[in-house]
């Protein structure tokens, strides 16, 4: 019989787990035209992905939202209103989602109403959300607490977006959080859409909120893939671009998705993968490593 050390050193007893994998990616909107493929089932963009999301905690930017309110009313406005079935909710939970952020210029696009019927409709999902004022998300985990937080570039907020958290209140908001947990993960809705580069103001912000005690900066709003930054210890994306949408404007059908694996006393690796929307069907690119310890 075996001795436990035995066991250990012959890999048939487990190692316990000390790290935490995030997968993040950017805008989400299976509306419009990704909808009119939905008579192949709801699961139909996704049906490539596989395991290759794989990880404990898996977030992106909802962009609309969730209520079965297609047609006139979003040719309407000059601006689009963006709205999706409520059937995607479990493909998703399926793909691996636990949380979205909500604060963008598109979740107030039906008022008041169709804000609380998406936080509804996720939480019937098992699907969090963070991005309102005050609103987070903490994952506990093999000894590792992460917060998630989301906001709105102040630039884009109007009278429509009261409620959501703003770009001027984050840095307070990561202050106070990280008093409760190892790391803390910020998404931001900001940027130049379909800019490849980061603005300055994207960049300041985003080192701000490292200084403040975040340990990664995520941003989407561009639509196109934009640069990756290590800043003083930190991880910032400044645009994941799309991970399913209708757009056809060039580079708004790929997408960067970011794997950041964290353990206690900070980011261990940190991997990215591309993707292409074929036909509104995701396809991966192998995961790279962009960073050890």
């Amino acid at each position: 019989m075996k001795t436990f050390n035995e066991f250990i050193e012959s890999g048939e007893v487990a190692q316990a787990k000390t790290s935490v994998d995030v997968i993040c990616v950017g805008d989400i909107y299976p509306g419009r035209n990704v909808e009119s493929k939905a008579y192949f089932g709801y699961g139909y963009p996704f049906a490539k992905i596989g395991d290759h999301l794989t990880c404990d905690v898996l977030m992106g930017n909802l962009e609309g939202v969730v209520d079965d309110i297609y047609g006139t009313q979003i040719r309407l406005k000059t601006t689009p209103r963006l709205s999706m079935s409520k059937s995607w909710l479990p493909e998703l939970k399926k793909v691996g989602f636990s949380i979205v952020n909500v604060a963008n210029n598109h979740f107030n696009d039906y008022g008041n109403e169709g804000a609380v019927n998406t936080i509804k409709e996720l939480a019937d999902n098992a699907i969090a959300a963070v991005g309102c004022e005050h609103q987070i998300w903490i994952h506990e985990q093999n000894g590792i607490d992460i917060g998630f937080l989301g906001c709105i570039d102040d630039e884009m907020f109007s009278k429509k977006h009261e409620g959501l958290m703003k770009t001027s209140k984050i840095e307070s908001e990561i202050h106070e959080l990280k008093m409760d947990c190892d790391h803390v993960v910020v998404n931001i809705h900001m940027g130049t859409e379909y800019a490849d580069k980061a603005n300055q103001k994207q960049m300041d912000l985003a080192h701000r909120c490292i200084d403040a005690g975040a340990t990664a900066v995520i941003m989407h709003h561009a639509h196109v893939i934009q640069e990756i930054e290590h800043y003083n210890g930190g991880f910032i994306a400044y645009g994941l671009g799309n991970w399913i949408f209708d757009q056809d404007q060039p580079g708004t059908q790929q997408g960067l998705s970011v794997k950041m694996t964290f353990e206690k006393s900070g980011l261990k690796i940190v991997q990215t993968s591309r993707h292409n929307i074929n036909d509104y069907v995701i396809e991966y690119d192998p995961w790279q490593v962009e960073v050890a310890r």
